[in-house]
């Protein structure tokens, strides 16, 4: 019997990935070089924004954007148990590296339940979660589907807060706004941020990170933020980190760039094909993209009561799945302080006990995605 893996990277790694790394070893320059400045621009022109700062990983480059709008005058003590003077709004129902950034920046994570259709932050809920210590929003655009990026800015502008987009998972993806331009993800909010893991629709070859923005200001002072905060070789201006993406990265993202829109036209395609096979089975409810936006799929991810049983049916018959999320955030131990308890958030609860991933990667094949269709109905 075939293993169907969750999935695999080898069908986009060819030789010209090999070649990229040969240059860079050949140049022998590996930190801040021509690769990362030429790849910069070429992601900022991609994502439609006037600067691009690449990061040693996503969750730094959120960290980054975080700081470079001000925000985070909190200690990281006071960020865990809540007392920090910022709060920032995010979705309950999220990757806990986002939580992680915004109390690593010293501030308060409040999350807003998830819309039960989309998954992503429920626009409809924000405005109840505001106080006078609110001065941010940082939607995620979860599994390739971008938010509802109109109404949060709509809602940004009234109240006087920033914007800042997680990306992590929804390189290319776009979402139109009331002018009827359709943008793309990165490009929205004021300061935003991605990761270029392995896994994602866009990854590198070990950890990296970009934040995008059209502010030159918080750009220019995120370049130095991630270099140590130096403004010249000798002189240090502000408390930086260490967080740059290096040459060997950036050359090997500037090759996979190239090839990222027909890998996403594939990924929509594998999801068209399941949604077809899937259709009308059992209790699942498949993916919903969102009104005026376009689904990337970094995940395809289906919701079922039966999720325990239909994945260990679906494992005995060789086919890998995954959950994303299995423990939401505020479940988790690191943030007990903030007060938080099941129940808190019964939709994000709910999901975390329903959602399963079905394999998706570029290079998969429609008789692949056939058999998981077969599998699955099999179940039911």
């Amino acid at each position: 019997m075939e293993q169907i893996p969750f999935n695999t990277l080898a069908p986009v790694h060819d030789a010209s990935i090999a070649d990229a790394l040969l240059s860079v070893l050949k140049d022998n320059w590996f930190i801040l070089g021509s690769r990362l400045a030429g790849f910069e621009s070429e992601f900022a022109d991609f994502t439609g924004v006037r600067h691009c700062v690449g990061t040693g990983n996503g969750h730094d480059a959120l960290v980054l954007a975080i700081r470079a709008l001000g925000l985070g005058s909190g200690r990281l003590s006071a960020a865990v148990d809540g007392t920090a003077v910022h709060e920032v709004l995010v979705p309950a129902n999220t990757y806990v590296a986002t939580w992680l950034a915004i109390t690593n920046a010293g501030c308060v994570p409040v999350a807003v339940e998830p819309d039960p259709e989309t998954f992503n932050m429920d626009t409809r809920l924000i405005e109840e979660r505001i106080t006078s210590r609110t001065k941010a929003i940082l939607p995620v655009h979860l599994y390739g589907n971008p938010c509802d990026m109109g109404a949060i800015m709509d809602l940004a502008r009234k109240h006087n807060l920033e914007v800042i987009e997680d990306n992590a998972q929804a390189h290319g993806a776009k979402i139109r706004l009331a002018d009827g331009v359709a943008r793309t993800t990165g490009s929205i909010g004021h300061v935003n941020a991605t990761s270029f893991y392995p896994t994602k629709n866009l990854g590198a070859l070990g950890d990296g990170g970009a934040v995008t923005t059209d502010d030159h200001q918080a750009a220019a002072r995120i370049r130095e933020l991630r270099n140590y905060g130096f403004s010249s070789k000798v002189q240090c201006d502000q408390v930086g980190i260490n967080s740059r993406l290096d040459e060997l990265q950036a050359a090997v993202l500037s090759v996979k760039l190239k090839k990222l829109a027909s890998w996403n036209e594939e990924r929509v395609w594998l999801a068209r094909l399941y949604n077809e096979g899937l259709k009308g089975v059992g209790d699942l409810e498949l993916p919903k993209a969102t009104t005026g936006g376009t689904h990337v799929y970094h995940l395809y991810v289906i919701r079922t009561a039966h999720r325990e049983r239909l994945r260990k049916h679906l494992g005995l018959s060789a086919i890998q799945t995954m959950i994303h999320y299995p423990i939401p955030p505020h479940l988790q131990k690191a943030y007990e302080g903030l007060g938080y308890r099941k129940g808190s958030y019964p939709i994000t609860e709910r999901l975390a006990t329903e959602v399963l991933s079905l394999p998706m990667w570029v290079g998969m094949s429609e008789g692949q995605v056939q058999r998981v269709c077969e599998e699955v109905k099999a179940y039911f």
